[in-house]
């Protein structure tokens, strides 16, 4: 009898190329729609509504404290799921690649995911090293004739090596945090949809090239 297992063409993958300081960078992949809200008003959505898909680095929780809790145990998952995720070291790159069935609903122009990453320090993933992040969204669908065809949406945020290194008592040390040197993100929030309209997310810092109208506009004109 033939397998009912068919290969699929439709994917997430998200590549990821460390700075100096992979430690500081936490991020994952959800599924979405065009529909779902832009904003999470207390953070819970992003960690309870849908499965993450993709996640990388250690989960973010909220701060100590809140709500009387204090232990990692306790505390609500705010990025990320506990056991999910790849760990990150310095300098190096990754690939995380999620399949998805051609036939899942994946290639409805209603079908998105979201994306977000998290810098613990501030600084983006341009701190000793050029950095990057990137979301590629692959689906089966019909080309103007009628075809199948793969249609490829894909979004970059690329971060330069601003560090300036100085001399503290009489040691090198890498300075990240100059206002003049680094423009900063700590936050990463994009929805790309499966027929390549692409959105920004509540608190969003990164243009991922696409200029300002990704960025939350309370970000705009903050380095």
């Amino acid at each position: 009898a033939g397998s009912a297992h068919r290969s699929s063409a439709s994917s997430v993958r998200v590549n990821v190329d460390a700075d100096s300081f992979a430690q500081e960078l936490s991020w994952e992949v959800r599924r979405s729609s065009k529909s779902d809200s832009k904003t999470i008003p207390d953070g819970a959505a992003a960690a309870g509504t849908t499965d993450v898909l993709l996640a990388g680095g250690m989960p973010v929780y909220d701060e100590d404290g809140s709500s009387g809790r204090t232990s990692a145990a306790d505390r609500r998952i705010l990025l990320g799921q506990i056991g999910v995720g790849v760990p990150l070291a310095d300098n190096e790159s990754y690939e995380s690649v999620a399949c998805l069935p051609d036939d899942d609903g994946g290639s409805s122009s209603e079908s998105c995911f979201d994306f977000r990453a998290y810098d613990a320090y501030g600084d983006g993933q341009g701190c000793g090293a050029d950095g990057s992040l990137s979301l590629t969204v692959e689906t089966v669908g019909p080309d103007p004739w009628g075809f199948p065809r793969i249609n490829r949406v894909r979004l970059t945020q690329v971060d330069e090596d601003m560090a300036a290194r100085h001399r503290v008592n009489g040691e090198m040390k890498v300075a990240c945090m100059d206002r003049e040197k680094l423009s900063k993100w700590s936050y990463c929030a994009v929805r790309i949809c499966a027929d390549g309209e692409v959105f920004g997310l509540e608190g969003n810092q990164c243009d991922f090239g696409q200029g300002d109208g990704l960025i939350d506009e309370r970000y705009s004109n903050v380095d």
